[in-house]
Order: structure tokens, then C-alpha cells, then sequence
């Protein structure tokens, strides 16, 4: 599945909401150049909950883009049942009324010049341990990165 040039604004709920989780086997899912905002300039207000929230088997890879402005998480994403890597390259989630970025996977996260600032709770929540039980199933590691001249931010959070 791939979405390119995609705008989603005031939707009241979840601006985008992708959902493979059912698929027979990993699937992967590449988002291009999207852009969600929760913001309204007609009511001068945060009314949508969610920027994105994706559900997948497969490989996850965001790039280019922007989920700012929402009364709950800008980009929430579960990638479940396989280790499949999660990528986000040039992303941006900020001023959101709950985490800028969740992650939930079993495989590697790598976020290569991503900012989530402003956000009430933190910045970036990343998990993938998945506990079962008290073990940690998960398989991936965690790599925050960020080639010159770019850079990585997770500023004025609320924790």
C-alpha cells in the first residue's frame, strides 16, 4: 500500500486511518508527502483526535511529512505479529494534546531526521520490547539519527 501527496485536515476524528493488520502475511505500507492537521481557523482550535493511526503487518516507511495539531497523538502506528522494520525519514509531529509519535513494533525503528516538539505528553514514545507477559518478544533496536546539515529534536514536551 502507498499514498503519495496526501492532505487531511479537520476531520474531527482521525484524519487518517490505515488499517492491513489483517492481511495474510506482512504487507508493507510507504507514505509519501502527507500532511495531517487537526487545527481549525474557523473555530481557532485543535478538533481532530488523530493525525494517523496505522495498523500493519509489513514494513513501515514515512517520509516527508507532517502530523501536527491534534487533540490526541499525531502519528500513532502498530506494527504487529512480525518484525518488520518501521522507518520515519524526514518526518515532523509537534503540538499535538497527547504524543507527538507512538510506536508500537516488534522489529527495528529507525527515525532519521524526525522533530516532535511542542506535544503535551512526550515527544516520541517507542516500543519494541512487546512484553508477553514479563518477556520481551520483540527483536528490533531503536536508531535515532541525523546527518549533517539536518537535525533530530524532541523539545518542550510535557514527559
Amino acid at each position: 500500500m502507498a499514498l503519495t501527496n496526501v492532505e487531511a485536515r479537520e476531520n474531527g476524528g482521525i484524519n487518517l486511518y490505515i488499517d492491513n493488520d489483517d492481511a495474510p502475511g506482512p504487507r508493507a505500507v510507504t507514505l509519501t508527502n502527507i500532511t495531517t492537521s487537526g487545527w481549525s481557523n474557523a473555530l481557532g482550535d485543535r478538533i481532530s483526535s488523530t493525525g494517523a493511526y496505522i495498523f500493519t503487518l509489513g514494513g513501515l516507511n514515512i517520509t516527508n511529512s507532517m502530523f501536527d495539531d491534534h487533540t490526541s497523538s499525531g502519528l500513532d502506528i502498530e506494527n504487529n505479529g512480525f518484525a518488520q522494520p518501521v522507518t520515519l525519514n524526514n518526518v515532523s509531529s509537534s503540538r499535538n494534546g497527547y504524543r507527538g509519535i507512538e510506536v508500537y513494533a516488534f522489529g527495528n525503528i529507525m527515525f532519521i531526521n524526525v522533530n516532535a516538539n511542542n506535544n503535551s505528553a512526550a515527544g516520541a514514545y517507542l516500543d519494541n520490547c512487546r512484553l508477553s507477559g514479563s518477556y520481551c518478544v520483540g527483536t528490533g533496536m531503536v536508531s535515532i539519527t541525523a546527518p549533517a546539515p539536518k537535525f533530530t529534536s524532541f523539545s518542550n514536551n510535557g514527559g
